[in-house]
């Protein structure tokens, strides 16, 4: 396993983050002072609409991701090509039934909720956008997925980027001219158009044993339907859990509500990037160490993968419960009024939740999603049930509760039963090797925290952006002492000096 190679492609990923935060935050409050609170919040309910396009992928995405990567560790090139043929085969005809599907709903979805009849074309406008990107997405997966597969990921977050600042600013140009919130939509198109030639073009470079076209094999046509089944499951739960929450509001309650939800969800959303980016370079690496039966590697990327998480997202839980009010209205304003209390509840849901992404990764990609299909899928009933008893009486507030009980629920039989089956990992070892450094490593950032909430009576922007500057360095001095081992520190300095790395600090596991 090059250790290596996951750090860069996990660096990568993160300065992609950190320009994407950075937009948002720019983005978000541009939208409501040049377009208006509606808007906003129909550009996040269209956006949750669009989550449920990829319900269509049938798990064929999860299933083709799996069997790629293993394909590739073994080196057996044409059971990989077997695969891509399939998959890319299934993708050419769900983008076209995504398209169908889009043009059904921009004709018709304004009919269930309470929106002004000013939006409708907005709306069905949006609809149908979205529906083109999904679509793309849809032919787009299987370059993509191949560049990961290759393990220069780091190659394609770099150019992924460039494409990012391009969307960037046309996006800001299209909210400063008027163009209205249509306007971001077409902008995404660009993007997505723009990373699936990225893709196509690192694949030829570094896996040119992959031949991307259109040919189906019965055989792995059976291979993939079987591990997609639950990785569907999954999708599904996946879908009713994160972006069922907006469509709930949006038809109880008005669309200022979806909007004042969306701002919260936007923190959550950070919280979940800054871990999942990091989480999601382990997808190939993980499949590659199953394929190789290395059960060890998979124990230490679930001790590691939890430590980092907890490290990184704690005090950003404590910040979002002690002043999520104050985050909300100096971002974007004091027309939210529940959004900090559902913030506050979000983020504890979504910190315990973060802290097992590693895990989730290591059953999925290591075809042990069963289990976790049937947890996720009870997961959402619950969930949906909640927020549908409690949005009437609490509103969006009663919503976010509604979501973090069954996620909680989850993650302590997910941490407390699965994983040790899967890594012969007990609960103490783990919490002795993972959160209890995790929680010396925050502990620096939290204090600084606590501290702010404690002299600073009104946050302003300023100082909120002083005190994330503080939190960083301090996130990043606590995980440096206590996430990172002596040899990894070695390198780290002679990386710096110029030096070539010591052999052995980064083991490999070949084919």
């Amino acid at each position: 396993m090059n250790m290596r190679q996951i750090l860069q492609n996990m660096a990568s990923s993160y300065v992609r983050l950190a320009f994407g935060i950075v937009t948002t935050l720019i983005l978000t409050p541009l939208i409501v002072s040049k377009l208006g609170s509606e808007a906003l919040g129909l550009w996040a309910l269209t956006n949750a609409i669009a989550g449920y396009f990829s319900l269509t992928d049938l798990g064929i995405t999860a299933a083709a991701i799996k069997y790629i990567s293993h394909y590739r560790a073994t080196q057996q090139w044409e059971e990989l090509n077997k695969t891509i043929g399939t998959s890319f085969s299934c993708f050419v005809c769900l983008a076209m039934l995504v398209l169908i599907a889009s043009l059904i709903l921009s004709q018709s979805g304004s009919n269930f909720f309470h929106i002004d009849t000013s939006l409708f074309a907005t709306l069905h406008a949006l609809i149908l956008i979205l529906g083109i990107v999904a679509a793309i997405g849809f032919l787009t997966v299987i370059p993509i997925q191949c560049a990961i597969a290759s393990q220069r990921q780091d190659l394609l977050n770099t150019w992924m980027l460039v494409v990012q600042v391009v969307s960037s600013v046309a996006s800001l140009a299209c909210i400063y001219s008027g163009c209205g919130i249509v306007s971001l939509g077409l902008v995404q198109i660009f993007s997505a158009v723009c990373n699936g030639i990225i893709g196509f073009a690192i694949t030829r470079r570094f896996l040119p044993q992959a031949h991307i076209e259109l040919r189906w094999h019965a055989s792995h046509g059976g291979l993939i339907a079987s591990f997609a089944a639950f990785a569907l499951l999954m999708s599904l739960a996946s879908r009713i859990i994160y972006f069922s929450d907006s469509v709930v509001i949006g038809h109880y309650l008005t669309i200022i509500a979806v909007a004042g939800y969306s701002v919260a969800l936007k923190f959550v959303e950070f919280m979940r990037s800054i871990v999942g980016c990091g989480a999601g370079v382990l997808g190939t690496f993980v499949s590659e160490q199953a394929a190789l039966g290395n059960r060890q590697s998979l124990a230490g990327m679930w001790i590691e993968g939890g430590k980092w998480a907890l490290a990184m997202t704690l005090p950003i839980c404590l910040l979002c419960i002690l002043n999520g009010s104050n985050l909300i209205s100096s971002w974007v304003g004091t027309d939210y009024p529940q959004a900090g209390i559902a913030l506050a509840v979000l983020a504890v849901g979504i910190t315990a939740d973060l802290s097992q992404s590693a895990g989730y990764q290591i059953l999925v990609n290591g075809g042990k999603n069963k289990e976790l299909a049937i947890l996720f899928c009870l997961e959402a009933v619950t969930n949906l049930t909640l927020s549908l008893v409690l949005v009437k009486p609490f509103g969006i507030v009663g919503v976010a509760i509604g979501t973090v009980i069954p996620q909680l629920l989850r993650v302590v039989i997910f941490a407390g039963i699965l994983m040790p089956k899967v890594t012969a990992v007990g609960l103490p070892d783990y919490f002795r090797k993972s959160a209890l450094p995790a929680c010396i490593a925050a502990l620096p950032s939290m204090v600084i925290v606590a501290i702010y909430n404690w002299q600073v009576l009104h946050s302003t922007r300023t100082s909120l952006a002083v005190l994330g500057l503080l939190m960083t360095v301090a996130s990043i001095f606590g995980m440096y002492r206590c996430c990172v081992t002596n040899e990894q520190r070695q390198l780290i300095w002679r990386k710096l000096q110029g030096r070539p790395a010591l052999s052995g600090i980064w083991p490999k596991v070949s084919p």
